[in-house]
C-alpha cells in the first residue's frame, strides 16, 4: 500500500501498510493527498524490521547523541552513524517507539513497522520532511504566519511569546487577512531566489492546514514588553532572529548546519526582518501591520 502527499511544491511517497494508512487517516494530511500516479520526489519507506532494530540500537549505543529533545513523556534522540543519521523516539507510558534513518543526502527516509502513537509518527514525519527538503532549500520554521493579499508576514518567538494572539488581533483588525498556518509552515527559497511561505500538516494547537503558498514579504520577532515598539534589524540580527525558530536538530550536525546557514542567508537576501517588543493589544498589531505593509 502506498500515499501520496505534496507539500512545499514536493511529492512525497508513504510506501507500507502501515504508513500509508496512517497519513489517510489522519486529518492534517487530507488537504496535501494527491494521486499516486504523480511522480514522487521523497520517499517514505517501512522497512526497519527487528532484527535491524536491535543492530540500530547496539550501534546507537556506542555512539553520542547530538541532539535529543522531549515533550510530555515521549524522548526523542538524534544519532550520527557513519553517513546516516537516525532518529529514535520512545513514549514511557506505552513503551511504543519509532526508529528512523536518513542517508544523507539521498531522497529516501526508513522507517521501522508502526507500533508508535499518532503523537510520535507525526513527530518523526515532520523531521523526515525537513531531513529530505534540504536539496529544496526549504524547512519548517516555528512560526505563525499571516497573508495579507500577495504578502505574506510570520512572526517569530518562543512558545509563550504571544504569536498566535499576535497573528488574532490582526486578523480581527485587519479582517481581509487570514491565518495560512499557526505553527510549522515550510519556508522554500526558490530557484528564482523568491521566497515562499507554504501551509503544511503540521500547525500546533490551532487546526489551520492549508494547501497553499504565498510570496514571503517580512519576519517579525516578537517579545513581551510594557509597551509597543518595532525595530528593523541588522544582517547578523536578523540570523540571530530566524535562526533559533529553525529545526534545532539541523544546527547540530556539520552537514545538516551548513545546508540550514546557507537557507538563513538566502532567505535575508530578500526578506527584511524586524523585532517588535509589544503589549497583547490592537495597537501592537497595527505597529506591525503598518510598519512591514504601510498605512
Amino acid at each position: 500500500m502506498v500515499a501520496s502527499v505534496k507539500v512545499a511544491g514536493s511529492v512525497f511517497r508513504f510506501e507500507g501498510k502501515d504508513l500509508s494508512a496512517f497519513v489517510k487517516a489522519m486529518p492534517f494530511f487530507k488537504p496535501f493527498i494527491v494521486e499516486d500516479s504523480i511522480a514522487a520526489d521523497y520517499h517514505l519507506v517501512e522497512d526497519i524490521e527487528a532484527a535491524e532494530e536491535e543492530s540500530l540500537r547496539k550501534a546507537v549505543a556506542a555512539v553520542d547523541t547530538f541532539f535529543d529533545v522531549a515533550f510530555e513523556d515521549i524522548v526523542c534522540k538524534f544519532y550520527k552513524l557513519d553517513n546516516r543519521i537516525v532518529f529514535y523516539t520512545h513514549e514511557e507510558h506505552s513503551g511504543k517507539e519509532l526508529w528512523e534513518v536518513w542517508e544523507i543526502g539521498s531522497d529516501r527516509v526508513r522507517t521501522s513497522i508502526v507500533r508508535a502513537t499518532a503523537t510520535i509518527y507525526r513527530y518523526a514525519l515532520w523531521v523526515a520532511f525537513n531531513y529530505l527538503m534540504i536539496k529544496d532549500n526549504c524547512f519548517a520554521i516555528h512560526t505563525s504566519a499571516n497573508v495579507f493579499g500577495d504578502k505574506t508576514l510570520i512572526f517569530l518567538g518562543e512558545s509563550g511569546t504571544g504569536k498566535s494572539t499576535h497573528t488574532r488581533l490582526l486578523r480581527e483588525r485587519y479582517p481581509e487577512s487570514f491565518l495560512l498556518n499557526d505553527d510549522s509552515p515550510f519556508i522554500k527559497v526558490e530557484k528564482d531566489g523568491s521566497v515562499m511561505v507554504y501551509g503544511s500538516p503540521w500547525s500546533g494547537k490551532t487546526p489551520c492546514y492549508k494547501n497553499e503558498q504565498h510570496h514571503l514579504y517580512g519576519i517579525v520577532r516578537l517579545s513581551q514588553a510594557p509597551y509597543n515598539k518595532i525595530r528593523k534589524l541588522s544582517p547578523m540580527e536578523s540570523i540571530g532572529a530566524l535562526l533559533p525558530s529553525a529545526p534545532p536538530m539541523l544546527n547540530y550536525c556539520d552537514e545538516t548546519t551548513d545546508a540550514l546557514y546557507g537557507y538563513i542567508s538566502d532567505i535575508l537576501e530578500t526578506v527584511p526582518v524586524y523585532h517588535l517588543e509589544c503589549l497583547p493589544d490592537t495597537a501592537a498589531a497595527e505597529l506591525s501591520h503598518d510598519t512591514l505593509l504601510g498605512n
